[in-house]
């Protein structure tokens, strides 16, 4: 009995243990306070967002560049359109811009953007050296794009060499009357062609240019400058003035512009770089040569030298041959001009063109004087 009961007590210890399952310890490492907070880790979050930052800046930059359908560089204007660029002008910033920059070449502080106007009035008179450009529309394709400005700034320009009216032919939008100084209701082109006033009593000279403005604004616009008096109007200053510039609408705007393209020898067209789309300007000018203008040139206008050198077109050097910049050699003057002529000239005659001296005063007096005498319509002087 005795055997039994260790056997039974055996048993029963045996059956206890059996689900029990030895425990293997031992020290990996000692137990240490931590010197600092495990998560988050700042400098791991700071490091992921800027790389994640800078992608998706560089990937709107793509963006940007891909949807943008404005001309970055003269370059690409005259690749598009197959037509030369006659010149650019940067963009001037300032509080009087707004109401000076039509006469802005005449500021002295302004000495690149006077150049810049230079080299285009140098275009004109070498493309028009075999053929007569006495009339000039300066158009563009639609409003805000500048081109008051270009025909303003340029007919002062082209008023130091010859005897030059600038006619506001924008009837519907007169801007050179208040530019230039003159009373509000001042008599011009639309008054002239309806028969009120004289051409005489139309005409004003400020700073060496005489102005026409547009008149008292007609409600019929366009049938004014289709009609015969118009006509004979810009006869007249073509007898009495060495150069007309005619300040006409967009022509993508009204039809006025188209009118008045079959009407001059010459068409300047003017495009805002960074802002007029593409379509616009081939649209535009493709309705000019529809339409049969003498399309000259274009001038790329309001340039942000700035922004076109990280497109990489590079300005910088466009008057640093003339001292007017801090860096270049001039070298995109020279290859404007021969691309104006349509034909390579040799270094001695393109320095000839650009190193030309402006006449003396007594001798543009007289060419003026000689131009007023000339016989002219009654009906009109």
């Amino acid at each position: 009995r005795a055997l039994y009961q260790t056997f039974l007590t055996r048993l029963q210890e045996t059956t206890a243990t059996m689900d029990l399952q030895p425990i293997g310890v031992r020290i990996i490492d000692l137990a240490e306070v931590p010197g600092g907070a495990i998560s988050p880790n700042v400098d791991r979050i700071i490091q992921t967002t800027g790389m994640l930052a800078g992608l998706g800046a560089a990937g709107l930059v793509i963006l940007m560049v891909m949807l943008d359908n404005t001309f970055r560089g003269s370059e690409e204007l005259e690749e598009t359109l197959n037509l030369p660029v006659l010149g650019i002008l940067p963009l001037e910033k300032g509080k009087r811009l707004e109401r000076d920059a039509r006469r802005l070449v005449l500021d002295p502080d302004k000495k690149t953007f006077a150049e810049s106007v230079r080299t285009i009035r140098t275009g004109l008179l070498l493309s028009g050296a075999d053929r007569d450009q006495r009339v000039i529309l300066i158009s563009s394709s639609v409003p805000g794009e500048g081109k008051s400005t270009v025909a303003s700034n340029l007919s002062l320009a082209l008023a130091q060499m010859e005897s030059v009216v600038l006619v506001d032919a924008d009837m519907r939008r007169p801007m050179l009357a208040r530019t230039y100084g003159l009373p509000p209701g001042t008599p011009g082109l639309a008054n002239i062609i309806l028969g009120h006033n004289t051409l005489a009593e139309c005409l004003h000279e400020v700073d060496g240019l005489q102005i026409l403005p547009a008149g008292t604004v007609p409600p019929n616009p366009l049938e004014l400058l289709a009609s015969k008096s118009f006509e004979a109007t810009l006869d007249s200053l073509r007898q009495r003035f060495d150069r007309v510039v005619l300040d006409s609408p967009p022509v993508q705007a009204v039809s006025d512009g188209l009118i008045l393209s079959r009407k001059v020898d010459a068409v300047v067209y003017v495009v805002n770089a960074h802002k007029t789309h593409r379509a616009q300007v081939v649209k535009g000018l493709g309705q000019l040569l529809q339409a049969g203008a003498p399309v000259l040139g274009t001038v790329m206008n309001l340039v942000n030298i700035a922004k076109s050198s990280k497109y990489g077109y590079s300005y910088g050097g466009y008057y640093d041959y003339y001292g007017y910049s801090s860096h270049g050699d001039g070298s995109w003057a020279k290859r404007a001009l021969r691309r104006v002529t349509g034909r390579s000239r040799s270094r001695s005659t393109a320095a000839e063109d650009l190193s030309f001296e402006l006449p003396d005063a007594r001798l543009v007096a007289s060419r003026r004087s000689a131009r007023a005498r000339r016989p002219v319509d009654s009906d009109l002087i």
